[in-house]
């Protein structure tokens, strides 16, 4: 199967192939496909694919499952063809639908999205009400990763509306429900930016230290899919403005060093 995938990958001219192949053993991609290959998705044939097997499951599925199915591809068809108020319309039945099946977490996971979509439409106020919506229902299944993506949700919404301390306030919730990882160490990279905009320049570095803190402990390849580096030039930034000179070396060897 290497061999294939390098004499494909080699090949002059572009090709369009569909493979089909069974392993004796487990694999990936990663196992057979070479360095520096490259793939073309067809993005309409996937997403048509896609829509077949879920209309497959639907079919087979209970009414009440097979009624959120279809109103979540519905949704994904929407958004596909940049229709974002039919793609709101068909996410919110599906809300209702899993709401009225007490699938709190399933619901939590769709009031975030509308929250984007919301916000997308310029509808603010619907937007933070999703969020909120989505924060209690992941604070209530004890999904605390739910509540920091809505959180952060709901802190963009404010940080444009120009509402730094409200939006400090949800950057410091996400942050706080949130695992190690990117969607921590932005919402900490945030809730500082917010402090500096409000004067607190304190409260802005120890923003700034807990992300660049929390960056040092990743894997390098984690790190680098952060924006740790963001938070750690702020940092540095208002070291040497207040003369800390041994700290600002420190940091700057560790900004150069990643």
């Amino acid at each position: 199967m290497r061999r294939l995938a390098v004499a494909l990958a080699a090949w002059p001219e572009r090709t369009d192939v569909r493979l089909a192949f069974t392993v004796d053993e487990p694999a990936t991609l990663v196992d057979v496909v070479p360095v520096a290959a490259a793939f073309d998705l067809d993005d309409a044939a996937l997403h048509d694919y896609c829509q077949q097997q879920g209309e497959r499951q639907a079919a087979a599925a209970p009414p009440a499952e097979a009624a959120v199915r279809r109103q979540l591809l519905a949704a994904a068809d929407a958004a596909r063809r940049q229709d974002l108020a039919g793609a709101r319309r068909a996410y919110q039945a599906a809300c209702t639908e899993l709401e009225s099946q007490r699938r709190t977490t399933e619901a939590a996971v769709v009031h975030i999205t509308l929250g984007g979509l919301a916000f997308g439409l310029q509808d603010e106020r619907a937007a933070l009400d999703h969020f909120e919506r989505a924060v209690a229902h992941g604070t209530t299944v004890g999904e605390p990763a739910i509540a920091a993506q809505a959180h952060l949700g709901a802190a963009g919404v404010l940080f444009t509306r120009k509402d730094l301390a409200g939006a400090a306030l949800r950057y410091e919730l996400a942050a706080r429900d949130a695992a190690p990882g990117p969607l921590r160490i932005e919402a900490l990279r945030m809730a500082g930016t917010c402090h500096l905009q409000l004067g607190d320049r304190t409260a802005a570095a120890d923003a700034w230290q807990a992300a660049v803190t929390d960056a040092g402990a990743l894997p390098a390849e984690a790190r680098v899919q952060t924006t740790w580096k963001q938070a750690g030039e702020a940092l540095l930034a208002q070291l040497q403005r207040s003369g800390q000179a041994a700290q600002a070396a420190h940091l700057r060897a560790l900004l150069q060093a990643d």
